[in-house]
């Protein structure tokens, strides 16, 4: 059994809690420590509960509010080896346990698997995650610019996806944003948009044994972007309105979590 909810997910914070029932951890803590608890509680999940806080990357809105949060529940914190370089290189004061894994290299927290693997993007070693209980897996795909081989292997049987949804091509072209802005989102060490999502989502659901029964569109932007076209595109792309009554979908945001899902 899994079960998981996306705390927060956008350019301003990004959390996401995962369990198995035994093990808790946070994937990245971008909310403040006092919201990141504030937003467990809601779920009725003490704060103190939590084992540990697992790292993709060291943007500042995936990690700040790591610090004070490990050090307050005294967490073990991991990352690979380059992240931990990067965030050190501007904060070289984190007082908390870390624990360094391998990009590739399985490693678990508690009774947790995780199967990081390197996605693009503009960060010292960025990664997702694939989180394993027993025969349940989660998808953890936020923050690349393009969809590797390597991420549509380990997505592949995963019976829910956190999936980054970024933007849509004409709003960003559109947008306030300087045009150098605009080249490092559509780059490929930038963001996924809807279209790069909707086709992998494509061949996902063409698989002769797709699991997917969650679908958590992910890491959406506020200025070049909204939900609806982010809920259309997904749609569209797991098989139209009849999917729905197989796959549950939902698009996140940085202002109120998901609810708690479960798996298995």
């Amino acid at each position: 059994m899994i079960e998981f909810a996306v705390l927060s997910s956008g350019s301003r914070a990004n959390c996401i809690f995962v369990s198995d029932g035994k093990t808790r951890v946070l994937v990245d803590c971008g909310l403040s420590a006092r919201e990141v608890s504030r937003r467990l509680s809601l779920h009725g999940i003490e704060p103190e509960s939590i084992d540990a806080i697992v790292v993709t990357h060291e943007h500042s809105d995936h990690i700040r509010g790591i610090p004070r949060f490990a050090k307050k529940h005294s967490l073990d914190v991991y990352a690979n080896q380059k992240t931990f370089a990067a965030w050190g290189s501007y904060d070289p004061s984190l007082e908390f346990r870390r624990r360094e894994f391998l990009t590739g290299d399985t490693f678990d927290v508690g009774s947790l698997r995780f199967e990081p693997f390197s996605t693009s993007h503009d960060a010292a070693d960025p990664v997702a995650f694939r989180v394993v209980c027993g025969n349940v897996a989660l998808g953890i795909v936020t923050d690349l610019g393009y969809v590797s081989d390597v991420v549509r292997d380990r997505t592949r049987e995963c019976d829910a996806l956190v999936l980054e949804s970024n933007h849509d091509l004409d709003l960003l072209h559109e947008c306030f944003y300087p045009a150098a802005l605009k080249h490092r989102i559509r780059g490929t060490k930038g963001h996924l948009s809807n279209v790069q999502a909707g086709e992998l989502l494509r061949e996902l659901m063409s698989e002769s044994l797709r699991r997917m029964q969650i679908l958590v569109g992910a890491h959406v932007s506020e200025n070049s972007n909204h939900p609806e076209i982010v809920r259309e595109e997904l749609t569209r792309s797991i098989g139209g309105e009849e999917a729905l009554e197989s796959v549950r979908l939902v698009v996140a945001n940085a202002f109120q979590s998901t609810p708690v899902f479960q798996l298995g």
